[in-house]
């Protein structure tokens, strides 16, 4: 149990936490909330984004992307302050049940396609168990 508002604000925005490699997905209990029928579907991971073209560089890009792998959440101002950064980089809420973008074709206005990556940081094994589950279920 967390007693104090700064460790429960801690722990639900610090993660994604594991254990084992496996990732926990938490949620706050509200007064009423049945935890049984809590779907614990949902987790927050920052991606990092390679291979922007030019001027792509944006909030309104990453936005648009983080809602392309999942729901976007925040941007992270701070990767942009140095003067060679080489990747985006925002937080996007993921759902466990479906397999992770790796790659996404963008175009400039009357430009050239180019292939941006995504790369998850502290990424667990649950993907890959999560599939297996759904194997013995079904």
């Amino acid at each position: 149990m967390i007693f104090h508002s700064v460790d429960l604000k801690r722990v639900l925005e610090g993660g994604p936490w594991t254990y084992d490699n496996h990732v926990l997905l938490l949620h706050h209990l509200k007064l009423g909330e049945i935890p049984n029928q809590i779907p614990l579907f949902h987790v927050d991971y920052w991606v990092q984004i390679y291979d922007l073209p030019v001027g792509f560089m944006f909030v309104n890009v990453g936005k648009q992307l983080g809602n392309f792998i999942g729901e976007f959440v925040e941007y992270d101002d701070n990767n942009n302050s140095g003067l060679w950064r080489n990747f985006m980089r925002i937080k996007v809420r993921l759902d466990v049940r479906n397999p992770l973008k790796q790659w996404k074709k963008i175009r400039r206005m009357g430009g050239e396609w180019s292939l941006v990556k995504f790369k998850y940081e502290r990424l667990s094994n649950f993907c890959l168990w999560l599939i297996g589950a759904y194997r013995l279920i079904l």
